[in-house]
């Protein structure tokens, strides 16, 4: 079981780069080019700012499918043992939880942006779109 285990994790390893870079929105480069000259300005540091954010979102949905993942096969694996089952549960609740905590958290702080950030005319602006003049 041990050797199945470990099969299933390496062929995971392998193949979510290839189905993350396909899928996910954020394919560009994290550490944005500067000026010609080399000289970073406070726009470049707010957009790797910014692209490290959605960069760790995003790493956390792929991390939290494995997880899931992982579960499921100690759920399917466990034979009717009430600790692996047990172990199992624990596993998709706590991985469930911590993915509610991490897009609850930006979602609370992309509202309270929005009502501050926004528009004096009642409209919610955006303010994670950086935008470099």
């Amino acid at each position: 079981m041990k050797k199945a285990l470990i099969f299933f994790f390496i062929l995971a390893i392998l193949l979510v780069p290839i189905a993350s870079i396909q899928a996910a929105p954020f394919v560009g480069q994290i550490v944005p080019e500067c000026a010609p000259d080399g000289i970073c300005g406070f726009c470049d540091i707010t957009t790797l700012i910014q692209n490290i954010i959605n960069f760790l979102i995003y790493l956390a949905v792929v991390v939290a499918t494995l997880m899931f993942v992982y579960a499921g096969f100690k759920y399917l694996t466990a034979g009717g043992n009430p600790e692996r089952l047990k172990s199992a549960h624990k596993i998709f609740w706590n991985v469930f939880f911590g993915l509610i905590f991490v897009l609850a958290a930006f979602l609370i702080v992309d509202t309270v942006m929005k009502a501050f950030v926004g528009g004096g005319n009642g409209k919610l602006g955006t303010w994670n779109k950086i935008e470099c003049r």
